[in-house]
């Protein structure tokens, strides 16, 4: 396979609300790049991105899966990220490393709740992001409603590109190009014409405030509007590139996945308008100089996955930020400061691997069977001291306890817990020692299935989940007091003490009744954020308050 350059590399993330036709998507991409011969279908359970069994046998995507296309001189990498938002961690790390983010959005459903947690940590990792609205072909859908549902929730930054040509056509309306195009059925190509009359009145009234649109973020190009009334295809295009790094303006494409309606136009977009490696900020680093895309650089790599497959072992997925990574290569483990010598690398589609020898700053690239290196760890030239910083994965919104349907299996368990953590650092495992009990946090019930699945299939350790158990804590729930006299007589200095002690729950400020006179008050913070106050009112002797 061609080596390609941070110039000639695409790096985009499909993502949006489960059922929105990502994978449909993909797949139609794959087809148009001639990967594949026939489209396949979720329902079939034969596309190449959901290759689990899980994710066949649910009829969902469950994994991010890294595919990639070879398409007019550029390779474009596709990360299929799931919808449901029990494995947003698959969603997070594939946005920290991608230079796009493609928010599919089902022409009929619309904007939903997975759709604007994504939103979200795309805002967070300041990615650049566009709409694809999928489905246009269906009865039910309609452009107008999705458009202004994404502008109320997105912004008024979502730019029309597209409009589909109406209900049962296999045609759209682009208002970049200004141009009719049609995509036949079974075809790779799209037969572009010119814009019938009927359209054109529509078409003309988009493509101004496309213009208009693209004009308010460019100082240069509002100028030659100005002066010319217009702007040229070239000129859109690049204040639209320029816009979208700044993510100022996010295009809006319409398609259908299922029927490869619009796929071909949109993967021309990503080619000639996305934004590339080379013109992205360095990644925030944890330490050493921010970093640039440069392939004559000292090879600094960071893993954002790992995950075993049956009959090959882990793979390790990277992008690599600086340098060039080569088969055979050692490179040092930030983290761990060990070397790791890189076997085979690969670019994946699915479980399809492409040996390749060596991947540029830029790239997405795999590799298997690494001893000691995970899920957020930089690999760097010896010597050096990068370490890009990792990805912050969501605390767990849900917990059950862990039992083992067989007695002994209990060191199995925690090997294969811990595996799993290592390759979804959103799923995590805690061990109660006071009450006896292994819990297992993830982001819900799904996640926890699936991470249940994979025990027995990977590790051969059979398990239920349980509630939990909760370790209730005695507290002061009403005022008590207490009296002791203490005297000892042995000879000598005798000692005597009257002690009375109060004791009340803590709600705001602590009014002593009239036969107690505070002398100070020391303020105990608890490990668990609450407070303990101590009021010294000790009279008529010398006694150390400690």
């Amino acid at each position: 396979m061609k080596v390609y350059d941070a110039d000639h590399t695409r790096n985009i993330a499909l993502v949006g609300h489960s059922g929105s036709g990502k994978t449909t998507i993909a797949e139609a991409m794959l087809f148009n790049a001639g990967v594949i011969n026939r489209m396949g279908t979720v329902e079939e359970g034969n596309t190449v991105s959901d290759y689990h069994k899980s994710e066949q046998d649910r009829q969902m995507s469950i994994f991010t899966s890294i595919l990639h296309t070879e398409w007019q001189e550029h390779k474009i990498n596709i990360f299929d990220t799931p919808g449901y938002l029990d494995f947003t961690g698959e969603v997070i790390a594939a946005l920290k490393v991608v230079d796009t983010a493609v928010f599919v959005i089902d022409g009929v459903t619309g904007v939903q709740v997975g759709t604007e947690a994504a939103w979200q940590f795309a805002k967070d990792f300041q990615t650049p992001s566009m709409f694809l609205i999928n489905a246009l072909d269906k009865e039910e859908s309609s452009f107008e409603a999705r458009i202004a549902e994404i502008q109320e929730r997105f912004g008024r930054g979502a730019a029309v590109v597209q409009v589909a040509a109406g209900q049962g056509t296999r045609s759209i309306i682009d208002v970049l190009l200004m141009k009719y195009i049609t995509f036949p059925v079974g075809s790779r190509e799209m037969v572009v014409q010119d814009i019938p009359e009927k359209f054109k009145e529509r078409a003309e009234k988009l493509h101004n405030e496309l213009i208009e649109s693209i004009a308010e973020n460019d100082e240069g190009l509002m100028e030659l509007y100005f002066e010319e009334g217009t702007l040229t295809e070239d000129q859109m295009r690049e204040g639209l590139h320029k816009s979208m790094l700044k993510r100022e303006l996010f295009p809006v494409f319409v398609c259908s996945g299922k029927h490869n309606i619009g796929i071909t136009r949109f993967m021309q977009f990503v080619d000639k308008t996305c934004p590339r490696p080379s013109e992205m900020p360095p990644p925030p680093m944890a330490s050493g100089n921010p970093i640039m895309p440069e392939s004559n650089g000292v090879p600094v790599a960071f893993i954002f996955r790992t995950m075993a497959e049956e009959h090959v072992g882990e793979y390790s997925f990277f992008r690599v930020y600086h340098g060039t990574i080569e088969t055979g290569m050692d490179l040092e483990n930030a983290q761990t400061r060990e070397l790791e010598r890189l076997g085979q690398i690969y670019s994946l589609n699915g479980k399809q691997r492409d040996t390749v020898q060596k991947i540029v700053a830029g790239d997405i690239g795999a590799v298997v069977k690494l001893r000691n290196t995970h899920t957020n760890n930089t690999l760097r030239a010896k010597g050096t001291d990068y370490e890009i910083q990792p990805i912050s994965f969501p605390n767990p919104r849900f917990v059950e306890s862990v039992v083992t349907l067989k007695q002994g299996e209990e060191d199995k368990l925690a090997q294969g817990i811990h595996r799993l953590h290592e390759e979804d650092p959103s799923l995590v495992v805690i061990h109660d020692a006071d009450l006896r009990q292994t819990l297992l946090g993830g982001q819900g019930n799904m996640h926890l299935d699936v991470a249940k699945e994979r025990l027995l299939n990977q590790f051969k350790v059979a398990i239920q989940f349980k509630k939990p158990k909760v370790g209730y804590r005695e507290t002061v729930t009403v005022q008590a007091r207490a009296q002791y006299r203490h005297k000892k007589q042995t000879g000598g200095a005798g000692q005597f003490a009257d002690i009375s002690m109060l004791v009340e729950p803590l709600m705001g400020e602590f009014i002593p009744p009239a036969d107690i006179q505070p002398r100070n008050v020391a303020v105990i913070e608890t490990a668990w954020g609450s407070k303990i106050e101590f009021i010294d009112a000790i009279v008529g002797g010398v006694i150390d308050m400690r």
